[in-house]
């Protein structure tokens, strides 16, 4: 099995654009370590923000993911996400 691991997206759709097309085309699962759609007071945004498009294409994988919350994460973010985010503890269980 053949694991990607993500985190601090912040709301860009370029980055995770890169990452599913380069390293992510033949994981099995995808693991999102946080910080996902907001950028969060102290940092810049991120280019290709757009946490609308971001939140579209996370509910459009084909491959399974697992995602935790970050300290940049609300829970607001779960009414656009349909990959319920969690605490990172909960990804141990």
């Amino acid at each position: 099995m053949k694991i990607g691991l993500v985190s601090d997206t912040h709301g860009s759709v370029k980055t995770f654009q890169k990452v599913l097309s380069g390293p992510f085309q033949r994981v099995d699962l995808i693991l999102h370590a946080g910080d996902i759609l907001y950028h969060g007071a102290r940092n810049p945004l991120a280019e290709g923000y757009d946490t609308s498009g971001l939140a579209a294409l996370i509910n459009e994988l084909r491959i399974p993911a697992l995602i935790a919350k970050g300290n940049c994460d609300s829970d607001v973010d779960q009414f656009v996400l349909d990959i319920p985010s969690c605490l990172p503890m909960c990804l141990l269980m």
